[in-house]
């Protein structure tokens, strides 16, 4: 489980990926709970404190990705399925934030609990890939 991590060039199969994604959901969640809020003034320490954060959560977005990479890989479709969803979750994005400013951010959010589920109940592809 912690031989690939880091890298594309193997498979994930769905205990592996449920396991991770709550692994870095939790760090995340984690991270955000002592992040300043936006709202307050800046100072120095909240700079401080906001570039920690950020690079606590470079790690966590590079196994993400390494994992999604995988996931597709194990299901028999090529890693760069994971480029045109992030391109298309963007694009989701900003259409809602523009049309529906209310609803800023939702439409993404629940696409990303889509493609989760998606992630996890699709069985890999036995034998060699493509």
């Amino acid at each position: 489980m912690l031989k690939h991590l880091f890298w594309f060039s193997s498979r994930a199969n769905r205990t592996e990926k449920l396991f991770w994604l709550l692994i870095l959901s939790a760090f995340s969640w984690l991270l955000t709970l002592f992040t300043p809020q936006p709202m307050l003034p800046l100072t120095a320490a909240r700079m401080i404190t906001w570039l920690v954060v950020m690079l606590l959560l470079l790690p966590v977005w590079w196994l993400g990705i390494t994992l999604s990479v995988r996931r597709l890989h194990d299901m028999n479709l090529s890693g760069w399925w994971l480029l045109g969803i992030i391109i298309l979750g963007i694009f989701l994005n900003l259409v809602t934030m523009f049309a529906f400013p209310a609803l800023a951010g939702t439409v993404p959010g629940i696409g990303g609990l889509v493609l989760s589920a998606v992630f996890l109940s699709v069985p890999g592809t036995a034998g060699a890939n493509r």
